[in-house]
């Protein structure tokens, strides 16, 4: 849902842009195929530009949760060769299919959130765990950056052995994935009119400081009236848990059974 409409927004928003006196930008241009791309996150696939630069994410994202359904069992499998079996070939998949258009390629970022996840629920022990983050470490720096693995591991530390409790941080999370779709089409639109004041620094931290203030807003109400909502309506549909994780115990000295 968050998705179309914010297609919706994004489109509304070049041919308002597009028709305003002084816009400089390339005109508007609607294409059915390149929106019709969007709904499959297709774009990568058939060469069509994405409406958000961010929408990459997104593409990979979908990807992801459609691997995932399909290799839960494995994940969550009791015999510690078949997890780590699934670990090797997440290790391994990244190099035999590099395409950044496709997940396997992520799957070292992705293999993070296993591990700390099977860590939570007694499935991985402790001295499992810091191996899997060094190897996906060393993994993402060779098929990524240093900085990205940087992120991942340290994420993924944070989740798995701090605990926050109710703060402001959690509070910010809460909006945080809305201000990532929105921060370009919002933000960038605000710091893309301040572009036509004259060229002076206090007027340039301004518009930065705006532009923050206006994607946060709109992030919030985005959250408050969408997402929040499709989250509510989600946790309503019943589903029945078959994890071998239900069976198993949480307790970190039966770890890795």
């Amino acid at each position: 849902m968050k998705h179309l409409l914010l297609i919706a927004i994004i489109i509304g928003l070049d041919f308002v842009s597009s028709a305003t006196p002084g816009f400089r930008g390339k005109p508007f241009d609607f294409s059915w195929p390149r929106f019709l791309a969007h709904l499959g996150y297709l774009n990568a696939f058939v060469g069509y530009a994405w409406y958000n630069p961010v929408f990459w994410s997104l593409a990979i994202e979908f990807q992801w949760y459609l691997l995932s359904g399909l290799l839960f069992m494995a994940f969550s499998h009791t015999s510690r060769a078949v997890r780590w079996g699934t670990f090797s070939a997440f290790g391994l998949l990244p190099f035999l299919m590099p395409a950044d258009g496709l997940v396997f390629r992520y799957l070292p970022l992705f293999s993070f959130g296993i591990a700390t996840y099977q860590l939570r629920t007694g499935l991985l022990a402790k001295l499992e765990y810091f191996v899997i983050c060094a190897v996906c470490t060393f993994l993402c720096v060779l098929n990524m950056t240093v900085a990205i693995a940087a992120v991942g591991l340290v994420t993924a530390l944070m989740i798995a052995f701090l605990d926050f409790g109710p703060s402001l941080l959690l509070r910010a999370g809460a909006i945080s994935y809305s201000l990532y779709l929105l921060h370009i089409p919002i933000g960038g639109r605000v710091i893309n009119l301040s572009s036509r004041l004259p060229d002076n620094l206090a007027l340039k931290v301004s518009a930065l400081a705006a532009a923050t203030v206006v994607s946060i807003a709109a992030s919030y109400y985005l959250w408050r009236w969408v997402e929040r909502p499709a989250l509510q309506w989600a946790r309503r549909v019943p589903y029945h848990s078959t994890s071998p994780c239900s069976e198993i115990s949480r307790e970190p000295s039966q770890s890795g059974a």
